[in-house]
Order: structure tokens, then sequence, then C-alpha cells
């Protein structure tokens, strides 16, 4: 008697889950993701930063009630302040010389007389300080712009009650205009980028050294500067929140991924035992 012998069952290989489908298909959502990333942080951020400050720059409407100096006509009398020395002022030289109109303001901002120095100060549209500087010499100008940094000097000769000076850097939102103010009051409590507001008597185009070389800029002497409560407006297309929500939906995409892989992986395990 012949025995047929049963057939035997034919084990099947198990597949590594590299080398799965869906784990290549989860490798490259990953990788896209991880591009879309980079592009919008070093390619579209940058750009995007560059054109709002040029939006900014182009687009600002001249200032309605600025001020312009009349330009004096040959043999008009013109005021004289500060004793005449102001006449001897020369732009385009350091903020650091000490000259006599430089002591000549701090000693009026120190004493009674600052007062009445300040009392009506000029709105000034910036590229009037560079075409008008010897016009506006010695006039009470309004300023505000984004702290950008400040420090504590000593006098190299006291004047009037003034010792010390405390030197306050300002740029405005585009970066490319700022001014330089000598106050004889410390500032109150600032952060960096914070907007504040001074009142002071224009001096000079003077020149110091920035980070990049040589800077000049609009020179004036006050005796405080104060904080400007501010609300700022948001920019509606804010890159932060376009690359957390990119990186936010990749990393939802790969887990979703994950979990179906997983449980495809247990349903076949279960039919093949």
């Amino acid at each position: 008697m012949t025995t047929i012998e049963k057939p035997r069952a034919v084990g099947f290989m198990k597949v590594p889950f590299w080398a799965t489908r869906e784990f290549k298909f989860l490798l490259v959502v990953v990788i896209m993701g991880f591009a879309v990333i980079s592009v919008l942080i070093f390619r579209i951020g940058p750009m995007l930063s560059a054109r709002g400050r040029a939006d900014l720059k182009a687009e600002r409407p001249a200032n309605p009630h600025a001020w312009v100096p009349q330009p004096l006509s040959p043999g008009a009398p013109r005021e004289v302040k500060f004793d005449g020395v102001l006449d001897q002022v020369k732009d385009a030289t350091p903020i650091d010389e000490q000259d006599a109109a430089y002591g000549q303001i701090l000693k009026a901002l120190s004493q009674g007389t600052g007062e009445a120095l300040l009392k009506d100060p000029k709105l000034i549209e910036y590229p009037v300080f560079s075409r008008m500087p010897s016009e506006l010499r010695g006039t009470a100008v309004r300023v505000t712009a984004l702290l950008a940094g400040m420090s504590t000097l000593k006098l190299q000769k006291a004047e009037g009650n003034v010792e010390w000076i405390h030197r306050i850097y300002l740029v405005d939102v585009s970066g490319t205009e700022g001014y330089v103010i000598d106050t004889t009051e410390a500032p109150p409590a600032l952060q960096k980028r914070d907007l504040v507001a001074a009142d002071a008597v224009f001096l000079k185009l003077g020149t110091y050294e920035g980070r990049t070389g040589p800077v000049q800029a609009p020179f004036l002497v006050g005796r405080s500067i104060r904080h400007v409560k501010e609300r700022v407006a948001q920019d509606p297309f804010n890159i932060g929140t376009v690359v957390m929500g990119v990186a936010l939906l990749s990393v939802l995409t790969a887990i979703g991924l994950t979990v179906r892989m997983l449980k495809k992986t247990r349903t076949i395990s279960r039919v093949r035992a």
C-alpha cells in the first residue's frame, strides 16, 4: 500500500522593515519636509526680510509736519547762538572732539536755560541734516528711533555741573538712518531695539568708528531720552510660523505613516502565524 505524504508548508521569508514600500515612502516624506524647511529658512526668509526693508524705505511718506530751515540769503543777518561758538563747528569731524560749542550746549542744558533751549523741538527729515547742517546747527530737534547701543563717558573737562555724559546710538527701523545723542541724564532701563525719543540740540554731522568702518551721522546733545510705548504691526506672512507649521505637518505625517506600517506588520505576522 502506497503512503501519500502530505506536502510540507512552504515558509514565508520575513521582509525587513527598512525594505518595505511604506518605509521608503516615509523616508521620502521626511526628506521632502526637511528640504522645504531648509528652503524657507535659508532662501525665502532672507528674501522676504530684504523686500520688507526695501518696501519700508521706498513707501515711507514724507512727514507733513517736518520743518525745513530757510536758506540764508546773502547779506541777511543771522541769529547768533551760544555766543557765536557754533560758527567754528566743522562737520564730518569725530564726535569725541569736545570743543567750545559742545561745552556751551552742555552747560546750557545743565542750567535753568535748558528748558527754554528745548522748548520747541523741530521734526526734521533725515536727508535735511546732510543737506543743510549749517542752517540746522543749534536747533532743538525731536528724534524718534530704535535704541542701538549706549555707553557712559567721562568728560575731558567738566561743563557746569556735568562731568559724565551718556552716549546714545539710535537707528531707524530700516537700519539705514542713524543718530548719536549725548545726554546729561542717565537713560531709563531699556533694551536694544526699544523705540525711544529725545529732544536735543543738533551740533554737527559727526563721525565715529562703526563695526564696518567710519560712520557719519547727525550728532546731537540733549538732556535725556524716553521710552516710547508702541504697538507693533504684525507681518501677515510670518516666516517663523510657516516653518513651524511645515515642521509640525512633517512630524505628524511621519508619525501617521509609522503607526500605519506597524499595524500592517502586526496583521501580516498574525496571518502568517
